[in-house]
């Protein structure tokens, strides 16, 4: 790989990061409106039907969004590129398609099983949501195919701001919750269009390697309905047993270990994209990789616990004051879970899908009778506390794959991610335990900081050494 395509890579991914950033403080502002203009039912309303429409979005994916992007980038010829993104577009916009229909006739059952009857009224809004969403997605992962990073980036942030202008407006003039719907789908159709003018996209029912495709797109299909639905389950047992108002709170919580998740989400693409034409097979540079990966997201999460209380009464309200223990225990689980994320896209870009499938099932094994257990139990602090641990349950079995099953490999691995990561757990629990004022946070804070470049041995020479080996090199 030459010096200009890793600069392509370096800069997709700044390109990625920034206009994110814009989206998420867009996304911030929509949600402090939001919560100050809708009752606590309305926002649980607003939730569930993401939810709803998430899922049915996994459910359409057909697991080729990764699949467009692995074997779109690994293609040489642009003419195999564009009949391989084609080809996989359009059997995807045609399972849409059946996946909105069966969402629309099931909106009963769901609702029955949910007992929550609004739902109702917002069938045909989330069928077609599910419908552009997908669609939406799909043609964000053409653009990584191509390697078009800026352009996806920046349309990325200018459908978001469409959504989110619209929304204030809305909101303002009194349309409830139709004030997040309706811009949501408006946003979705003008990227929609946008993007498939860029790639001047047509419809094709065959390729040249379909087979592989299919193989690979089946194994990403059934971990990605697996995945969400183990991501989704505690939400739909808090919405059963405690309520809507109560899942509008747990939905505050995750707002901004959820803002990171999404911030990584942006460069998912670039990474995809760089580890299909780039293999990182060395133990030891994955190690590193991990090490200083797990380094960086336990500050965020120590960061975020110091300052939940204060970034829940600028971002929404005293109302929403009983999700600060809840969000402090989802930063454990955000630092997990991208780690986790990070390993898969390793696998998935060396043709391992079918461990990724198996990583999901581990993750639905551990969330689904822990969520049931400890939401009955403790209430919103169970549903982090059991997505937490599955998400250190798929850690585990995903560094043991990608170490080779190598023992001493599989150990140093696991070692520096729980070094970095024990840090958070304590402050987590010092925090949660015990009410602690303003002073002693900003005291654990820095002590936090400190054990945390303590236990890494972090130093300037050891990232110049990465960015030299990993970033840079020039291959031939």
């Amino acid at each position: 790989m030459s010096n200009k395509e890793n600069k392509k890579y370096i800069k997709g991914g700044l390109w990625a990061v920034s206009c994110n950033i814009f989206v998420l403080f867009s996304s911030l502002i929509l949600i402090m409106l939001a919560v100050r203009h809708l009752e606590k039912s309305q926002i649980g309303l607003y939730f569930l039907v993401l939810i709803i429409i998430q899922m049915g979005a996994a459910l359409s994916d057909v697991g080729f969004r990764s699949t467009i992007i692995k074997f779109g980038s690994e293609a040489k010829d642009e003419g195999i590129k564009k009949h391989t993104v084609d080809f996989v577009l359009t059997t995807a916009l045609m399972v849409s398609l059946l996946i909105s229909f069966l969402v629309y006739y099931l909106n009963a059952p769901i609702s029955n099983i949910l007992a929550i009857e609004a739902i109702r009224t917002h069938k045909l809004d989330i069928a077609i949501l599910v419908l552009l969403m997908s669609i939406y997605q799909l043609l964000m992962s053409a653009l990584a195919a191509y390697k078009l990073f800026k352009f996806m980036s920046l349309t990325s942030a200018s459908t978001e701001l469409l959504k989110t202008i619209l929304s204030i407006v809305m909101l303002y003039q009194g349309y409830g919750i139709y004030a997040l719907i309706i811009p949501l789908g408006i946003s979705r159709i003008s990227a929609i269009l946008v993007v498939m003018l860029k790639i001047k996209m047509g419809l094709r029912f065959t390729c040249k390697g379909y087979r592989q495709v299919y193989s690979q797109g089946g194994w990403l299909y059934t971990s990605s309905i697996i995945s969400i639905v183990s991501a989704k389950i505690s939400e739909i047992i808090i919405t059963s047993t405690l309520g809507p108002a109560m899942l509008a709170i747990y939905s505050s919580a995750l707002q901004v270990p959820q803002l990171t998740q999404k911030l990584f989400e942006s460069v998912r693409p670039v990474l995809l994209s760089l580890f299909s034409t780039k293999k990182l097979e060395d133990f030891s540079e994955i190690i590193t990789v991990n090490r200083w990966f797990t380094f960086i997201l336990c500050f965020v999460g120590i960061l975020i616990v110091t300052t939940s209380d204060h970034l829940v009464m600028i971002m929404l309200t005293d109302a929403y004051l009983n999700s600060v223990p809840v969000m402090k225990i989802l930063s454990c689980w955000m630092v997990l879970s991208l780690i986790n994320y990070l390993q898969v896209i390793n696998m998935i870009g060396n043709n391992k899908a079918s461990v990724v499938f198996s990583i999901a099932c581990i993750q639905l094994a551990v969330v689904v009778p822990l969520s049931f257990y400890l939401v009955s139990a403790i209430g919103l602090e169970g549903a982090a506390i059991s997505i937490t641990i599955a998400a250190f349950a798929t850690v585990a079995y995903s560094s043991w794959i990608l170490m080779g099953r190598v023992l001493d490999n599989y150990l140093k691995n696991l070692t520096v991610i729980l070094k970095s990561f024990s840090v958070l757990v304590m402050l987590v629990s010092i925090e949660v335990t015990f009410d602690i004022g303003i002073g002693l946070k900003f005291v654990g804070f820095i002590i936090s900081c400190m054990l945390l470049l303590l236990v890494n041995g972090v130093s300037l020479a050891e990232l110049r050494e990465i960015k030299r080996r990993i970033v840079l090199p020039d291959y031939p």
